[in-house]
């Protein structure tokens, strides 16, 4: 069994990930994206979740990424498609801080079925990046990852409106983009090889299945110049 995922870009930008419909490769696919309106006229069979990606971080963070409300239309519009359990609503990442901690429950609001979630991860080239478009450095915490307890407390509130997926993130138990979950909503049955993604490099409190596949082949920020893009410029 294999299952397809567009981590390395956009699914809304680069439609590759539909060769693997076209061609059958793929037991099921997971298309993560920050622009929901590209994929509400496509027929997508059963085996494909989306995960509509919607911060309201707004534009100094993501320069090129559709307003909220045109994202939050299009993943109704979506649910309405294909149901709450095959569309997630990720709000990925948070910046666990006032003004943007309010955004982010704005957006949690809306939910209709599955929410994942995670947290800003302010590496150095972010940090950089963030300097030269603010012009002023980050100065909330020095390492990577936010304190837990101010992590902790936004989870905690989240989960007043029901179940919170959490992806790859420290000293929290996380659910994978590919897990048993997701076999689940597509309706596969769960193969002996479904155990946790072992691949060089994975990140220790990543527990996606070793089925997952990436689909795109990209290896450098996509056209959403997100400032908090984990590749490199």
């Amino acid at each position: 069994m294999k299952i397809g995922i567009t981590e390395r870009g956009d699914a809304g930008l680069d439609f590759d990930w539909l060769l693997a419909l076209k061609f059958k490769t793929m037991e099921g696919i997971i298309a993560i994206t920050k622009d929901p309106s590209k994929l509400v006229e496509l027929d997508l069979p059963k085996n494909v979740i989306i995960h509509c990606t919607i911060t309201g971080l707004g534009l100094r963070w993501e320069p090129n990424v559709p307003d909220k409300s045109q994202s939050l239309k299009a993943y109704k519009e979506l649910v309405n498609q294909y149901g709450g359990s095959r569309v997630v609503l990720r709000i990925d990442p948070i910046v666990p801080y006032t003004p943007h901690l309010q955004e982010a429950e704005d957006i949690l609001s809306h939910r209709l079925g599955r929410v994942r979630i995670s947290f800003i991860d302010m590496y150095p080239h972010v940090r950089e990046r963030y300097f030269n478009r603010m012009g002023t450095e980050f100065r909330r915490w020095k390492g990577v990852h936010a304190p837990f307890t101010e992590r902790n407390d936004v989870l905690r509130m989240m989960e007043e409106t029901g179940p919170i997926e959490v992806c790859g993130e420290p000293d929290f138990p996380c659910t994978g983009c590919v897990s048993k979950v997701d076999l689940v909503a597509m309706g596969l049955e769960e193969p002996m090889s479904a155990k946790r993604y072992p691949e060089k490099g994975q990140r220790s409190y990543c527990p996606c299945l070793v089925v997952k596949t990436e689909l795109l082949t990209n290896r450098h920020p996509c056209a959403h110049e997100c400032i908090y893009c984990y590749w490199k410029d």
